[in-house]
């Protein structure tokens, strides 16, 4: 079992150094994984606005340049971006 309780994952991707992100359609958010699936940080939740998702389903990453793009039900593909730097948090 991953350690993060109660998500239900829809999506995964790798980025650059290997780490995993995973969108979680029950939650509205999206987790920060390493390799290993080791939870490093979870973000999103529900609404419209920056940072928040509506029922994410597929996400992409572009791996040189660390961007993270978000499709979301509702929107079909909307296109949202994680900046670099909010990527490379840790715990």
């Amino acid at each position: 079992q991953v350690g993060v309780p109660d998500a239900a994952f829809d999506a995964v991707d790798l980025d650059y150094y290997g780490n995993v992100f995973a969108v979680d359609r029950r939650g509205n958010r999206m987790h920060k994984l390493r390799g290993d699936l080791y939870p490093l940080h979870t973000f999103g939740r529900r609404g419209t606005g920056e940072g928040e998702f509506l029922s994410p389903r597929g996400l992409a990453i572009h791996r040189r340049l660390g961007q993270v793009f978000v499709a979301e039900v509702p929107t079909n593909f909307h296109g949202w971006v994680l900046k670099p730097q909010v990527l490379r948090r840790g715990p």
